[in-house]
């Protein structure tokens, strides 16, 4: 059910561009992965291997446990589907020619549904156990209490401008020491109860981190993206209806939504409209047939207001 949206996609691109559809599932699909490494797969392999040790906290410290259980129960259909989908997913992606960090999303469904055991325990445990794999696996919430309480005086160390360079670290520093500190040390209760609290708080602190993050001016929607789209969009806030050009052949998603108008690229220029430009030539390429007035300067970038003579 979860691959019928993409199957009957495919099926739709087919019958739409019948033979042309072979170019985005062979020539810039399939072959071009499997063969081409392509800009910025220079490490290879260690692309998804970085991804996985970069992004996956605070769980990264259960998933060794998770695959250690994985394992052992590899008889069950739990430990089937979490060592086969692991199996599946690596072999689909390290040997890619072109690796890039969006293609190591899959691999966070085995990572996923290996965290979720050791999780699970955390939550569940009696405080009996005497194994030394129950031993350390009951240690993590107090790694995750301290990780908290470095972040948290991290963020209020930004919010109070003793050290500037970190304030834009701030907030998602505080977000998640917060919750990882609460969450942490609410994992080391004894009732069940407050485990629970623990682990929504740990889940919690994460989100909202992340939340704020991509609220943050290190959020880009864009790959290359070389210009911040915000104060741009606002020089063409109060424009007319008018339809605004950009310079550059390539259209900018996110400067739309900005804008809250689509920005067509200078090419498509015709009769009467705004032109945004960096370019002290761009002008110049219109001719004398088509008068140009600056309406506003942001930065290295020039608003004019164009029509054909």
């Amino acid at each position: 059910m979860g691959l019928l949206p993409g199957i009957l996609w495919h099926i739709w691109n087919g019958i739409h561009r019948g033979v042309g559809a072979l170019w985005l599932w062979w020539g810039d699909g399939a072959g071009r992965v499997l063969f081409d490494a392509g800009a910025g797969s220079d490490l290879g392999f260690f692309v998804p291997l970085i991804e996985f040790f970069e992004g996956g906290w605070p769980w990264l410290l259960l998933w060794p446990f998770g695959f250690a259980y994985a394992w052992h129960h590899r008889g069950s259909p739990w430990g089937k589907w979490v060592l086969g989908t692991h199996l599946v997913m690596l072999c689909a992606i390290l040997p890619l020619k072109t690796q890039l960090p969006w293609y190591s999303h899959p691999l966070w469904l085995p990572f996923a549904l290996a965290c979720g055991k050791p999780f699970a325990w955390l939550i569940e445990r009696d405080f009996g156990g005497t194994s030394i794999k129950e031993i350390l696996l009951g240690r993590i919430p107090l790694v995750w209490l301290a990780l908290g309480i470095f972040f948290t005086l991290f963020g209020l160390v930004g919010f109070s401008g003793i050290f500037v360079v970190l304030k834009p670290y701030s907030g998602i520093a505080f977000a998640t020491g917060i919750g990882w500190c609460i969450g942490g040390w609410l994992l080391t209760r004894s009732l069940k109860k407050q485990r629970i609290y623990g682990a929504i708080a740990l889940v919690a602190g994460s989100f909202f981190a992340l939340a704020v993050f991509m609220t943050s001016d290190f959020w880009l929607w864009e790959l290359n993206e070389n210009w911040d789209v915000k104060p741009i969009a606002g020089m063409i806030a109060n424009t007319d209806d008018q339809q605004v050009y950009i310079e550059g052949s390539i259209e900018r998603p996110s400067f739309n939504w900005y804008a809250g108008k689509k920005v067509r690229h200078v090419g498509q220029f015709s009769k009467v409209g705004w032109v945004l430009t960096r370019k002290n030539t761009l002008l110049d390429e219109f001719g004398l047939q088509t008068d140009c007035r600056l309406f506003r300067q942001e930065d290295q970038w020039r608003l004019f207001f164009c029509q054909t003579k």
